[in-house]
Parts: structure tokens; sequence; C-alpha cells
């Protein structure tokens, strides 16, 4: 009894260290947005914001993105106010978003994202930017202000 006891308290360390790693891996973290123009032409680009909610010193941001042009979405950026790098969204493919619009499923993505605004930030409406990479590297953009 006393040895599986042992074997269960050791598996239970293990699983927890693992979720943390995995958390942590899955985390959004701060990158800065690569160098290039950034196209805002809304032939390119569409977007759609479903949540940005101003928290304390928090913004937390939903919504999706998609590149019109056959282009493979490869990751979202969102900058706001004092922050100069872009936060790597959590982000999954929109297939009921790409069917909606006419564009493949491999153009459009669905993102959340929640960062630590600057400290300076009191305003109750600011504008972010939504940017998209795609897998050539190309940069396509939004902006969209935050009314809180």
């Amino acid at each position: 009894m006393v040895k599986n006891q042992r074997y269960l308290y050791i598996l239970f360390i293990l699983l927890a260290l693992t979720a943390t790693v995995a958390l942590y891996l899955n985390d959004n973290r701060t990158r800065p947005v690569p160098d290039g123009d950034i196209s805002y032409s809304n032939t390119d680009f569409s977007m759609h914001v479903d949540t940005c909610i101003i928290s304390k010193s928090n913004l937390f941001v939903s919504g999706w993105a998609a590149i019109k042009n056959n282009t493979t979405l490869k990751r979202i950026y969102i900058t706001s106010p004092g922050n100069k790098n872009g936060y790597h969204t959590q982000s999954s493919r929109g297939y009921d978003v790409a069917k909606a619009i006419g564009v493949p499923e491999k153009s459009v993505a669905r993102f959340s994202s929640s960062q630590v605004l600057s400290k300076d930030i009191h305003d109750k409406k600011f504008e972010i930017q939504i940017i998209a990479e795609s897998e050539s590297g190309s940069l396509f953009g939004g902006k969209y202000v935050c009314n809180n």
C-alpha cells in the first residue's frame, strides 16, 4: 500500500511539472514584430475584434484575422501603446470564418491575447494593431480602437 502511494505521489509531481512546462511554452510571449512594411489594405487583410477589455493595467483581446490572397497565416501579433514589441497570441484556425468569407482555412486564425499595459496608459480609449505574418514573412495589419 505504501509503495503504491509513493508511485502516485511521484506521478502527481511529474504531471504537475509537465502542466507547468506546457503552460509556460504556450503562454503569450513578447516578441519583436518582424521588420518590414505592413500592408493595411482591406483587399489583402480582414479582421474582427470580438473582445477588447481593459481591466486595471491588463488588456484582453480576442477575434479573428484573415489574409485574403491565398497565403498561409503563420502568426498574429497584438501591439498596444507603449509596447514596441507585439504579443504573439494564442491562435487556432477559424474554419467557420474561412467558410463565411470565402478564403482557404490556412489563411484564417482566431486569436486571443492578454498583456500588461504600459504604466502610463490610463486612457479608456486607445488604438491597438492586429498584425498577421504570412509564411513568406509578409506582414498585414489592421488598427482597432478599444473603448472601455
